[in-house]
């Protein structure tokens, strides 16, 4: 590559066809799974990454990726447009003689990496309030992860630009320190806020916490009104994360939907990583210490009946339970 900047494409054949029409700066990541190393490589060789991976939901989903790294680790971004086509192989193909030419208007006009990913979340049409408090959750859920401050507010001015809103709509609400569990704050629908409906909240607004929680927290683990809430919302995200949200939310029970939609309008103090491992940590723990507690009773009648085979068995369950209680004490220290 040049040293002032290299074109990231997703796959062989794209770089192929990209040194064929002339654009000799391009590197494949060979699919989407771009690694923090990656990365570090390309920093080596270039100040500045052109982001073109494919235009589907697994290319965006890695140019998100590709840009928050790339911004952890100091090297710029920017994120083109590829104008319709499904990848930069069609879109040069399709360009002919003046693919040259093409590519390099898309490349000057290409966003900053975040101002591309704050315009992707605004999307079209928020005209109406649910549409506009789930465009604020989208927008709020990049702004959380701009590490630099005076970008995060260069940001959250264009996207309050865009949305036509007030700024102070889209500023991030101070979360707890990493140490400390997460602060329940003010139920957004006069339930009493147990740690599952604050998990809830969290998943309403941060669809993409979704990988914290799959195959982590079973819905029989939260309070039993709190379970078909629970497993509808993580369907729901399985099928299309918040655009499906969106789109099915009106047939929701109309409880489900007052929850979710004021979960939108205020969300809970945080959403971070480190809230939903704790979040999902405090309710495993609950659920051990319950069943604790259901063996020690247990134990208690067997040793008044004198019934040596059950006390043998429930000591064994409750060394078991002791046992994960310490690793899950230990994990949280």
């Amino acid at each position: 590559t040049k040293r002032g900047q290299a074109v990231l494409m997703e796959g062989q054949f794209d770089v192929i066809v990209g040194h064929q029409y002339g654009v000799r700066n391009a590197v494949a990541s060979s699919g989407t799974a771009l690694t923090e190393d990656q990365v570090r490589l390309l920093k080596r060789f270039t100040e500045e990454v052109v982001i073109a991976l494919d235009g589907d939901a697994a290319g965006k989903s890695a140019t998100q990726k590709v840009v928050e790294v790339s911004s952890a680790l100091g090297l710029r971004t920017r994120v083109v447009d590829l104008a319709g086509a499904k990848d930069p192989d069609e879109f040069l193909r399709a360009a002919g003689e003046r693919a040259a030419e093409r590519w390099a208007e898309l490349e000057a006009g290409a966003s900053e990496g975040w101002e591309s990913l704050i315009r992707d979340a605004v999307g079209p049409g928020v005209g109406d309030p649910s549409r506009l408090n789930a465009a604020l959750v989208r927008v709020r859920g990049v702004l959380a992860r701009i590490p630099d401050q005076p970008l995060q507010e260069r940001n959250l001015e264009l996207a309050a630009g865009l949305l036509g809103t007030e700024p102070h709509r889209l500023r991030l609400k101070p979360g707890p320190e990493p140490s400390a569990k997460p602060s329940l704050g003010p139920p957004p629908d006069g339930k009493k806020l147990t740690v599952g409906r604050y998990l809830l909240q969290l998943l309403a607004v941060r669809p993409e916490a979704i990988g914290r929680l799959r195959g982590r927290l079973q819905a029989e683990e939260l309070d039993e009104e709190d379970r078909a809430t629970y497993q509808r919302l993580m369907d729901t995200i399985e099928r299309g994360g918040l655009k499906a949200l969106e789109e099915e939310l009106p047939d929701y029970p109309e409880a489900d939907q007052s929850f979710v939609r004021r979960a939108w309008a205020s969300p809970p103090p945080s959403v971070e990583d480190d809230t939903a491992d704790d979040l999902v940590r405090q309710l495993k723990l609950r659920r051990i210490r319950t069943r604790q507690s259901a063996i020690i009773r247990g134990l208690a009648e067997a040793e008044r009946r004198g019934d040596s085979a059950q006390v043998s068995s429930l000591e064994a369950d409750l060394n078991q339970v002791l046992r994960e209680l310490q690793g899950m004490e230990e994990k949280g220290r």
